[in-house]
This record gives C-alpha cells, sequence and structure tokens, in this order.
C-alpha cells in the first residue's frame, strides 16, 4: 500500500470518528435537554405546591401537609397571631405554659370551652399568682392543673385539634409582646402527636 493509501484510508477513519463523536453529542445533548425539563417542571411543580409559601387556612380542619408560620415580637403582633388560631379550633387546645397574664388569651380559650371544644391547660406553678390567668381559667370551669415537676415546667404550647402546634420562646404575658421573642406554628399531623403525647404524659402526672 502506497504511502498516499494509507493517508486517503487514516483521512476516512478520522472523517467517520469526528461524526461519531458529533453524533454522541447531540444524543446526549438532546437527553440531558430532556432531563433538564424533566427536573426544571419538576421543581415548578414542587414551587407551585407543596413548597409554596405557606396562608393561614380559614379553619384548623383541612391542614393536611407539613405547614409553619413564624412570629417575631416585638415588632410582630404575635399575641394577635395566637387569637387567630385559638379561634379555629374545632375540636381541643391542649395547652403547656410557663407565664400566662394575658387576659385575652384566657377569654378566647374560656369561650372555646364553652362553645365545645376540649380546653386543657397545665401551668408552671411558680406562676400561678394572683397577676396570672390561673384563677380566671379555674372560675371559668377551664380544666387547669398546676405542674408537678419540682423544677419548671417551661413549655410554651397549644395543641390545636390535634394537627397544629403554636409553640417557640413567647410567653402568654405582657412582657413577651416587649421582648425578642419568637412563635412558630407547625401544621402536621405527626408532629402535634408528639406534642399530645407529651401534654398527655405531664397532665397525668399534674393534680
Amino acid at each position: 500500500m502506497s504511502l498516499e493509501e494509507v493517508k486517503s484510508k487514516g483521512s476516512r477513519k478520522l472523517k467517520v470518528g469526528a461524526i461519531l463523536i458529533v453524533l454522541v453529542c447531540i444524543v446526549g445533548f438532546s437527553a440531558f435537554q430532556g432531563y433538564r425539563w424533566g427536573v426544571s417542571e419538576t421543581l415548578s411543580t414542587l414551587t407551585s405546591s407543596n413548597l409554596a409559601q405557606p396562608s393561614p387556612t380559614p379553619t384548623a380542619t383541612g391542614v393536611e401537609t407539613f405547614r409553619c408560620e413564624v412570629c417575631f415580637s416585638p415588632d410582630e403582633d404575635c399575641k394577635a397571631e395566637l387569637l387567630s388560631w385559638l379561634s379555629r379550633a374545632n375540636t381541643s387546645i391542649h395547652v403547656m405554659i410557663y407565664s400566662f397574664t394575658l387576659d385575652d388569651i384566657a377569654n378566647a380559650l374560656v369561650y372555646a370551652y364553652h362553645r365545645g371544644v376540649d380546653v386543657k391547660v397545665i401551668m408552671e406553678k411558680q406562676q400561678a399568682t394572683d397577676k396570672s390567668e390561673y384563677e380566671n381559667l379555674k372560675k371559668a370551669g377551664v380544666p387547669i392543673k398546676l405542674d408537678s415537676n419540682p423544677e419548671y415546667m417551661h413549655h410554651k404550647v397549644a395543641v390545636i385539634d390535634r394537627k397544629i402546634v403554636v409553640t417557640g420562646s413567647f410567653n402568654w404575658s405582657e412582657h413577651a409582646q416587649k421582648n425578642n421573642e419568637n412563635m412558630i406554628i407547625l401544621m402536621d399531623h405527626q408532629v402535634a402527636w408528639e406534642y399530645e403525647r407529651e401534654f398527655e404524659a405531664i397532665w397525668m402526672q399534674t393534680s
């Protein structure tokens, strides 16, 4: 085989190789585009549904997937946020609270109790002073107990309808409205169930 024939054959092989590489690149790019658009479409679906910014539901009933909201005092009105959720309760409000001196919150619990909601409250015994809402709730007939922990019962929790948890550092007091505090509203059956277990355990231990 002459040198020219060798060169010609080598040139054809190079051309065929180049064409194959181009085809592979085209196929690979097409597959990537399909994957990319598929991922983008999936992310778009998630963003528009499951991961959308939560907005308060009209009633507590109907919360099906995990969502949460947050509130920070003193810049935001956490008391109003709490009142809003308490007013939506349909079946139960179970409370574990350290400091409780807000009349509005006590009145909301009394109102819920008289409209048939299962309201139960556990308070820190050292905070059950004449300035607290302990006696007001007791006189109104709301089931209320003082914790039996020799130390502090430092929870700030309301479990609503066994599916919504209001918690955080925010005590139900005038001071908390002026402090840098946080309140988080968790809307999830499993999370609420865990808090219900804690509530029931403390309720059974208290007098």
